[in-house]
């Protein structure tokens, strides 16, 4: 059964209320980071993560951002939303893609999913779920089940909203062709190439030649092996099966040094997504098995 996100938007839909009352029209690309201080009152800093935590086995390089909400502090500060300005270089392939190229888009989107985290957190802080009805109740701890979820859903409504996005489409004679198309979205809403083709599907717009979804549809879910899939169940089983995108880049470089493959992170976020999803269970059934002992596993362990 498909989930019930429409929460998220309602709690996305009351703060950019407040926020319009405070600023009138909103312009884009959206002003995240004056809607993240003016709604919520969080400030939005940026640091060295290398030059501040130290996390035995794990390269603080992959973090791209942290939160530190009421009653947590940075420096005798709360609310506030961490930045890590010295992340991991992105690779399309063999290519170091510069980091000028989506280095602040990358960080808007950073902002955004953390915006997203305090969204939730200021709900659940504001509201008494024994009032919700068993209707609003269920809805609710379905969605906060997951709140990488959350925060992924609510940025992506705030920083490309769906009434938006269906405008400039319609300024696109055809269908949207990456290639030349995408340029246009990215300056309009100030993302980078990942989010525009994850929202586009998301809004079910056809696009062609995009890099990280077209690409398993025109192969039809067969762009990787039998094997490839079953490395990646056993790989996600430490983050639960729902990586986010941090996870996701530290899962490649292992995944690349057993498969002697060359993938990024980002591609292989949306792989264990379309995993999760059952996409591959009708063409391989170990892949179907192994992913539903994963999720017993974890089930089991969480009890």
């Amino acid at each position: 059964m498909k989930k019930d996100y429409s929460l998220i938007i309602e709690i996305l839909n009351r703060n950019l209320k407040k926020y319009k009352k405070i600023v009138g029209s909103i312009s884009y690309p959206f002003p995240i980071e004056d809607y993240a201080y003016k709604v919520f009152g969080l400030d939005i800093q940026y640091a060295n993560f290398d030059e501040e935590f130290s996390m035995e086995g794990l390269d603080v390089k992959m973090i791209y951002g942290a939160l530190y909400p009421d009653g947590k502090y940075f420096y005798g500060q709360e609310k506030v939303i961490l930045i890590n300005n010295n992340t991991n270089d992105f690779y399309i392939g063999d290519f170091q893609v510069p980091k000028e190229y989506y280095k602040p888009q990358s960080e808007r989107q950073t902002i955004a999913h953390e915006v997203g985290h305090y969204a939730e957190f200021d709900y659940k802080k504001n509201t008494d779920l024994n009032l919700f009805n068993d209707i609003e109740y269920n809805k609710a701890l379905d969605i906060f089940i997951d709140p990488e979820v959350f925060a992924n859903i609510y940025a992506r409504n705030l920083l490309m909203p769906k009434e938006e996005v269906f405008k400039l489409k319609s300024e696109i004679q055809g269908t949207i062709d990456m290639l030349n198309d995408s340029i246009y979205f990215r300056e309009k809403f100030g993302v980078t190439q990942f989010m525009l083709e994850v929202r586009l599907t998301e809004l079910k717009i056809q696009f062609i030649n995009g890099y990280y979804i077209n690409k398993v549809r025109r192969t039809k879910g067969k762009k990787y092996e039998e094997e490839d899939l079953l490395e990646l169940i056993k790989l996600s089983k430490k983050y639960d099966m729902r990586p986010n995108y941090g996870d996701a880049a530290q899962i490649a470089n292992i995944y690349n040094k057993h498969t002697n493959q060359d993938r990024d992170g980002a591609s292989l976020y949306m792989t264990i997504w379309r995993i999760n999803q059952g996409k591959y269970d009708k063409f391989y059934e170990s892949v179907t098995e192994s992913r539903l002992r994963a999720l017993s596993e974890i089930a089991n362990t969480k009890k």
